[in-house]
């Protein structure tokens, strides 16, 4: 599954540059990569099979996405997973606030994402493109860092913690924002 480091939890500070890397390695180099490498279900589909795995993680992002354009920071267990598989995992599940961290790495990965995606799946590639817009667009009024709250758990926030900084983060958002949509806002935050 897309979870995190061996529990069932889901973040997007891992998720959307994970999803990212696959992206950029089907763009380097696409010749390498078809519909039947990896033997899933939705091989034989027309699409690469690193597209169609990539997709699950993208629609997990965007499915933490609030009205406002911010992304939720994770999808976790209260205290820490149990050892046994996730389909016999019953634990009480939450989903953390809004971070700008995680904002931040979803719009630069949705921005790849619909560039990729514009060849074969025009729709999802405007969902993705609308996400990552207006995730920018959260993140262009609010210059101040905004860390999620752990609720209680007892789980660092991983990539969220007081030490951190997100300046990698909103850089490369805004660099994929220009590179895909030629945002000339994003360029100016260079």
């Amino acid at each position: 599954g897309w979870h995190d480091a061996g529990n069932y939890d889901m973040y997007v500070p891992s998720t959307a540059p994970t999803c990212q890397t696959l992206l950029y390695a089907y763009l380097w180099a696409p010749n390498r990569f078809d519909d039947t490498d990896l033997n899933i279900p939705e091989s034989g589909n027309g699409m690469p099979d690193i597209l169609d795995e990539t997709k699950w993680g993208l629609r997990w992002i965007l499915s933490v996405q609030e009205k406002s354009g911010a992304f939720r920071h994770r999808e976790a267990v209260m205290k820490w997973s149990p050892e046994k598989p996730a389909d016999q995992d019953r634990s009480v599940r939450w989903i953390a606030g809004v971070s700008t961290a995680a904002t931040a790495k979803a719009v630069s990965a949705l921005a790849v994402a619909s560039r990729v995606y514009r060849e074969w799946d025009p729709i999802f590639a405007k969902t993705l493109e609308n996400a990552a817009r207006k995730g920018w667009g959260f993140l262009a009024k609010t210059p101040q860092r905004i860390r999620s709250k752990t609720k209680g758990s007892s789980q660092p926030l991983w990539d969220d913690e007081p030490g951190n900084s997100e300046v990698g983060a909103r850089f490369i958002a805004a660099s994929e924002m220009w590179r895909t949509f030629r945002d000339s806002k994003a360029l100016k935050s260079l």
